[in-house]
């Protein structure tokens, strides 16, 4: 079969076979009119292809709004589990400060005193999990300028938590050398555990130290010169975490609100 043949098979080359027919017989309407169709006909698969390619960009968004929520209620549980911790490394830290504060020999809780001292060193990385998110703005989405406000929003106030905790403090590193290695084991192996992403200080650590050691290595503790103010630094930096940890949970609300909103979906 000839390539003219073919070309006339199609409904395209029978459109340009008659049109280029009424040329010749100088029929200007009928001209007009089949002009009219083939530029319709391009128009509508054009808009049809576009179309298509607007509802998979579509249904790529909310693929990816699904998983931003998934994560977003996975950071927003992982940041009150957090707030939690630094709740309970705050309060010990308050106790050990009060005592490095004072002369007074500790009584019959010296070893709880060691403990708050130990626990007062406990450090936690708020880094957020962000797959989905730095997904979506590698794809210049979400396209919607609400949505997307309250999301750089969301995890912009991340970041300034992460920026707040991202050095280990000091009173880490001086109180741990100063507590012996085998009373730190004890610690870790017996008042410390994770249970998946939670991480547990136990109330009630049983002891590793009578109270005669544990008085010792509390005077150790206290006339160590630098000690209290790294105690007192980084206690600063657990009070601003607190609030801010706090503030990141509304922020959490606050961007599923407008995800769902997006999805057409929530109450």
């Amino acid at each position: 079969m000839s390539d003219d043949s073919v070309e006339s098979a199609t409904p395209r080359g029978t459109r340009l076979l008659r049109i280029a027919g009424h040329i010749r017989d100088q029929n200007w309407t009928a001209i007009g009119i089949d002009f009219v169709i083939v530029v319709v006909g391009v128009f509508f698969g054009i808009q049809v292809s576009n179309w298509n390619q607007e509802r998979q960009a579509r249904g790529q968004e909310r693929e990816l709004l699904g998983r931003l929520k998934l994560e977003i209620q996975q950071n927003a549980a992982a940041a009150q589990e957090k707030r939690r911790f630094f709740d309970k490394v705050y309060a010990s830290a308050d106790r050990a400060y009060a005592f490095l504060d004072n002369d007074e020999s500790c009584s019959a809780d010296c070893w709880q005193r060691v403990v708050d001292a130990f626990y007062a060193s406990q450090w936690r990385d708020l880094r957020p999990t962000r797959d989905a998110f730095d997904e979506m703005e590698r794809l210049g989405l979400p396209r919607d300028t609400g949505l997307k406000v309250a999301l750089i929003n969301y995890y912009g106030l991340y970041e300034s938590m992460v920026s707040i905790t991202s050095d280990l403090p000091a009173y880490r590193a001086e109180v741990r050398s100063l507590i012996p290695p085998q009373v730190q084991l004890h610690l870790w192996r017996q008042c410390h555990r994770i249970e998946g992403m939670t991480e547990l200080l136990a109330a009630d650590c049983p002891a590793a130290l009578g109270e005669a050691e544990s008085r010792e290595l509390l005077e150790q503790l206290r006339t160590h010169a630098t000690l209290r103010p790294a105690l007192a630094s980084w206690m600063s930096t657990v009070a601003l975490t607190q609030p801010a940890l706090d503030q990141q949970a509304l922020g959490a609300e606050t961007a599923l609100v407008s995800i769902d909103a997006e999805l057409g979906e929530g109450p």
